[in-house]
């Protein structure tokens, strides 16, 4: 199979660490190599062709995922992981990739037999490791051990895999994880905010606000994917090539003041281009001397060529939030059009708010919604969003399975599947 044709792309780098906590899917040690202990038979894995077994994420052994690898092409490998929280991640190491800080994420579509389509979020997770972030899954797990290839449709090239031998390898996969469940203390529960008062958008609400304010075919990227860095987003969501994210901090200030945070937060995205930094602000607007928002053009242009970014800032009674979404110049019009009916649906939020009693604004169907930008507490008569929660690293403690965005736009056919 000839190697992939890298297309460097503009980039603010809003994403380009990504995967860089799943970089330990390549990395990991088996347990048996990472502590001297006596190591549990699940844990070592080497049936029909593929190897793996229990990883560590560090010298002292701590136990991080189950993986199982094989070589393919000659010097390509596939690897396929889960961690305790039943999430799935496929590696594909390729030594033609050329992948670097700044390159984004992607949408890579997942087929087996043709029968199974999955639309999944993929990052680098190194200069030669795509990692596709499947989430929580177990009808394409299934798929895998019952399949006879798997089909990736990336940016960087068209890959295709036979998958002999992974019904007893998958199964052997399973076992692994299943008895480290049993076995090791349970996981660390998400953050939570104390108390029943406010708490920021989770991933459903997130979902069910993408929908309302009408931007199709969005997919989350799981909160355990999502970069730990100065931008601390708390979503990030793909719309074909846009990248969009949000970032929400709380108020800690009287009075209906935005500017400050404004600045600061363009001070951060600004660091973030790898060549010139220009940002335009519109005009800010106030509802009631209690809401405000800020919208802000933005271009990054370096060698690469130009990237677009919009955003809308927002202060509520509880947060500061910002969303917005990144393309390259070509994209200019879904950049905007994107940030633009988000900007439009939390407006319209906040009137319905300021028209009557809270707990009588319409909301996004979500039971999650945001009101307009943060979650009401239930004595206010919400029920509050899920919390985010988010950890970087396939395995590293975080939040739980419900968090995690599945795969979007998955078509399944039950017929004709065969054990190998």
């Amino acid at each position: 199979m000839p190697g992939p044709v890298m297309q460097p792309k503009p980039s603010l780098k809003m994403l380009g660490t990504l995967a860089a906590g799943v970089a330990l899917l390549a990395t990991a040690a088996p347990i048996g190599e990472a502590a001297a202990q006596d190591v549990p038979p699940q844990f070592i894995i080497n049936q029909s062709g593929w190897e793996g077994g229990a990883r560590a994420r560090s010298e002292a052994g701590d136990f991080s995922h189950c993986d199982v690898r094989r070589a393919f092409n000659g010097d390509q490998v596939l690897i396929v992981s889960l961690n305790r929280r039943n999430e799935i991640n496929i590696g594909l190491v390729d030594p033609s990739f050329e992948f670097t800080p700044s390159t984004g994420t992607s949408a890579v579509v997942l087929q087996v037999d043709r029968r199974l389509n999955a639309r999944v979020p993929a990052a680098p997770g190194g200069e030669d490791i795509l990692v596709l972030a499947v989430g929580d899954t177990p009808e394409l797990l299934d798929a895998l051990r019952r399949g006879n290839a798997m089909l990736l449709e990336t940016e960087y090239g068209v890959f295709e895999f036979p998958l002999s031998g992974t019904f007893a390898a998958f199964g052997a996969l399973i076992d692994c994880i299943a008895l480290a469940n049993q076995i090791l203390p349970p996981e660390p529960e998400p953050t939570q905010i104390e108390g029943d008062g406010p708490q920021r958008i989770g991933t459903n609400a997130m979902a069910a606000l993408l929908q309302a304010a009408g931007v199709e075919g969005a997919l989350l990227v799981p909160q355990e994917q999502l970069p730990v860095d100065e931008m601390e987003l708390t979503q990030i969501w793909l719309v074909g090539e846009v990248v969009g994210g949000l970032h929400q901090r709380d108020r800690t200030t009287a009075g209906i003041e935005i500017q400050g945070f404004v600045d600061d937060y363009l001070g951060i995205l600004g660091n973030r281009c790898d060549g010139e930094f220009e940002a335009t602000p519109g005009e800010v607007e106030v509802l009631d001397e209690r809401y405000a928002f800020a919208p802000v053009d933005m271009l990054c242009t370096g060698d690469l060529g130009t990237s677009v970014v919009t955003a809308i800032f927002v202060l509520d009674d509880n947060f500061y939030s910002v969303f917005f979404h990144e393309g390259d110049e070509t994209l200019g019009d879904e950049v905007t059009a994107a940030t633009d009916a988000i900007a439009a649906l939390v407006r319209q939020l906040a009137m319905d708010s300021l028209a009557g009693p809270p707990g009588d604004a319409e909301a996004p169907p979500s039971e999650e919604a945001p009101e307009p930008a943060g979650g009401e507490s239930e004595e206010d008569g919400e029920t509050p969003p899920a919390d985010d929660g988010g950890a970087p690293a396939d395995g590293a403690d975080g939040d739980g399975a419900e968090e995690t965005a599945a795969p979007a736009e998955t078509e399944t056919e039950t017929d004709g599947e065969s054990a190998n």
